[in-house]
């Protein structure tokens, strides 16, 4: 963007009109920059990647997209590609939270939603909450719940975030050994959760299963890596 290219370069705008140009260009932008990368991640995958899911989950890492994240904003560009064409403005710049939410639904049943339940005017916990009850989704009840207090809200915060945020998090001061050790074996009993219920409904979505095989085998080969420098530098000591 060219108004983004200026400010990157310092050439600031002198007067306050042309200054508020740019804000508004930029704020304009902002609002649907991830939308916008939603449907090129999504629309990547459909027509240049196909049946390549290995080939697609690579060229996303390559341009900076992986995890968790990678894959809602697939959901995000597919609902925005799969709604037709007079609803396409529409959705366009609406939060991608709620967006996320809404590729949960048939896309049959859109249109309807979008009359009962207008984005425009709920927020994210109320669009989540209609498009549960659309599902006919019995509400979580926390008394009722075997899990630890809490553990859903925890999981939706991490997936929320991308490999960036988790490296960060690894340099800072109060990460040590014990977090390592916690996160290594937390993360252990989240994936035999994870494989147990796929093997017992017969598997679920192929590509987040592609996906996170591949980036397991990655980081596998970094453990790998560094347990054989630690080894090469015991050997020495």
């Amino acid at each position: 963007m060219k108004q983004c290219k200026m400010i990157a370069d310092r050439e600031i705008p002198a007067e306050l009109d042309g200054k508020t140009l740019c804000l508004q260009e930029m704020v304009s932008f902002a609002k649907r920059y991830r939308a916008t990368i939603a449907v090129l991640v999504a629309s990547a995958r459909r027509d240049n990647f196909k049946d390549d899911v290995s080939g697609w989950v690579e060229w996303a890492r390559n341009n900076e997209l992986a995890g968790s994240d990678l894959h809602h904003l697939r959901q995000i560009g597919n609902l925005l590609l799969d709604v037709e064409d007079n609803l396409y403005p529409r959705l366009f710049p609406v939060d991608t939270e709620k967006l996320l939410a809404m590729s949960r639904l048939p896309r049959k049943d859109i249109p309807k939603f979008l009359e009962a339940y207008p984005p425009e005017k709920l927020n994210r916990d109320q669009i989540r909450q209609a498009v549960s009850e659309c599902l006919g989704e019995e509400p979580k009840s926390k008394k009722s719940s075997k899990y630890q207090p809490g553990l859903w809200e925890s999981l939706d915060a991490l997936t929320g975030k991308d490999e960036q945020d988790f490296q960060a998090m690894a340099m800072d001061e109060k990460f040590n050994e014990s977090s390592a050790r916690k996160f290594a074996l937390g993360s252990l009993g989240l994936m035999t959760a994870c494989t147990s219920y796929w093997r017992a409904h017969g598997g679920g979505d192929a590509e987040i299963m592609a996906a996170v095989e591949k980036q397991l085998r990655d980081e596998a080969d970094a453990l790998a890596e560094v347990r054989n420098s630690m080894a090469v530098s015991l050997q020495a000591g």
